[in-house]
């Protein structure tokens, strides 16, 4: 479940909700893309579902090769990332537990779930993505946030800049 999570936090670039709410049938291979159609948010411990964030949350992320080594083989329904009853969301408090083991084994050093949104963001900005794209699989609706806030410069791309 671990590997799962933080697979699928790197390679979309979901929020950690988005992630928590995601059921096995969100998975379109067909399409190979992520239909994002829930949140999980928490009061005192205990997991919601409920709409995401925003608008433009509701959206499709596409499924990288990579990414579909680590979900295969797929559970038949379900929360993706829960406890012993896949009809259960995680608990905020086995939600924390989980991110202590991935940081004991991987040593994220204490990178939150959120840091990996800027890094695909970033990512994508160095492919040559548009803009619109890039706030569309980030699920963002401003503009003006995708690029002051998800999106950094590299060094090696000034350097880069400078040089042409």
């Amino acid at each position: 479940m671990d590997q799962l999570y933080l697979s699928i936090v790197i390679f979309t670039g979901m929020r950690r909700g988005e992630v928590l709410g995601l059921r096995w049938e969100d998975f379109d291979l067909m399409e190979n893309v992520i239909h994002v159609q829930r949140n999980a948010t928490y009061t005192n411990n205990q997991p919601f579902i409920g709409t995401p964030k925003t608008r433009s949350g509701y959206r499709d992320v596409p499924i990288i090769p990579d990414l579909l080594a680590h979900i295969l083989p797929m559970g038949e329904k379900g929360f993706v990332v829960s406890q012993k009853d896949p009809e259960k969301p995680l608990t905020l408090t086995a939600f924390r537990c989980m991110m202590k083991r991935i940081n004991a084994s991987v040593n994220l050093h204490e990178a939150t779930s959120h840091v990996f949104r800027h890094t695909i963001g970033t990512m994508l900005n160095d492919t040559g993505a548009d803009v619109k794209t890039i706030q569309s699989i980030l699920g963002q609706s401003d503009f003006k946030t995708t690029m002051d806030r998800y999106v950094h410069p590299r060094d090696n791309k000034k350097q880069e800049a400078i040089k042409n």
